[in-house]
């Protein structure tokens, strides 16, 4: 079950990152929507701790695709990753954590979460949450808003 706000307006655009290594792959893609001065981010995302659901970025074409090359805008969103010892557990919990926290989370499939929360003080709370279910087998802390980002500029 996830819970992304994708529309037929939506697009997909690729994220390059400048440290695979680091990332644990070269690139990662999102749905994003048009709006003033980019595109939004309408996706939780596994693999970026730079960019968040909610945040707008600017994109060029390349080819076929539509890249990431600037922050623009920061949507007020903080994401962690989480991993389940099962989907029946991660089901609930997202359950609850979407109706009591409004969080947006997406499935990656095998137990594993993105799980993003607005406010990035508000993700202790969910974490708190999380653990104490006990069906947690790993997860992060919030993306870092001081970090560098870690996508490959385009231009």
């Amino acid at each position: 079950m996830s819970t992304p706000t994708m529309t037929t307006d939506a697009v997909r655009l690729l994220i390059r990152f400048a440290n695979p290594e680091k990332t644990g792959t070269g690139a990662e893609t999102t749905w994003a929507k048009a709006v003033e001065g980019g595109w939004k981010i309408d996706h939780p995302l596994w693999y970026s701790r730079s960019v968040n659901y909610g945040d707008v970025v600017r994109a060029v074409r390349r080819g076929d695709e539509l890249v990431v090359a600037a922050l623009v805008k920061r949507g007020g969103w903080a994401t962690a990753r989480v991993v389940f010892a099962t989907e029946a557990q991660a089901e609930e919990v997202m359950r609850r954590l979407r109706f009591d926290h409004n969080a947006i989370a997406e499935s990656y499939g095998h137990g594993q979460w993105a799980v993003s929360v607005p406010a990035a003080a508000r993700l202790t709370a969910e974490a708190a949450i999380l653990r104490a279910d006990g069906s947690v087998d790993w997860i992060t802390g919030p993306n870092s808003r001081s970090e560098p980002l870690d996508f490959t500029p385009s231009d």
